[in-house]
């Protein structure tokens, strides 16, 4: 081999070598370099420490230990939207409250907690108006299956069907001052005397 054949492979190979070195890669250092293209929600997967990306992407953790991992929180999945993968919350999963949460997954919609839960926002269902009162379903963010469930609501009557004794007082008035005045005769024969 002569000399100007041995200086272009080393300067070839020292070329390659630097291509190589500079090649961005899916790893623990970049995982905003991943692959996270999709046409359908099968070309996704959740690898930890990359979340959701292309199904054929490799993740490289460099040779490291992944202490924290970017679980999807509130029973979370990955999904194709508009061409991407992302994470989202499936049925019956809970959306955290926090900054930038995550959403529903496709065909879900997110109902309020069936009762004041501190940290969640809401459950992901496509099950509320499904007629049948859900685990994750109450009276308060269902009521078009919960209070079928329920049976029909009591009619109050007297004092307790109003909001206040002001609003009680003033009713009764009313019903007072629309009655016939009794004579005093009347009145002794009502009070029994």
């Amino acid at each position: 081999m002569s000399t100007k054949q041995f200086a272009i492979i080393a300067l070839a190979s020292i070329a390659l070598l630097a291509l190589l070195g500079c090649v961005s890669q899916c790893n623990r250092d970049t995982p905003e370099l991943c692959n996270k293209s999709c046409s359908a929600d099968s070309d996704c997967k959740f690898d930890c420490g990359a979340g959701c990306i292309n199904k054929n992407e490799t993740f490289d953790l460099k040779g490291g230990i992944l202490i924290d991992c970017m679980l999807p929180v509130g029973g979370g999945q990955c999904q194709c939207s508009t061409n991407k993968c992302v994470s989202c919350i499936g049925e019956g999963g809970t959306i955290p409250v926090i900054a930038n949460p995550p959403e529903c997954c496709a065909g879900l919609v997110l109902i309020p907690p069936k009762e004041q839960i501190l940290g969640i926002s809401g459950y992901c269902t496509a099950k509320c108006g499904n007629g049948t009162c859900d685990s994750i379903e109450s009276e308060l963010n269902c009521p078009a299956d919960c209070e079928a469930a329920a049976g029909p609501e009591e009619q109050v009557v007297g004092p307790d069907a109003y909001a206040n004794e002001q609003q009680a007082f003033d009713a009764i008035a009313e019903e007072v001052d629309d009655m016939p005045e009794l004579s005093d005769a009347e009145l002794e024969a009502l009070l029994g005397e």
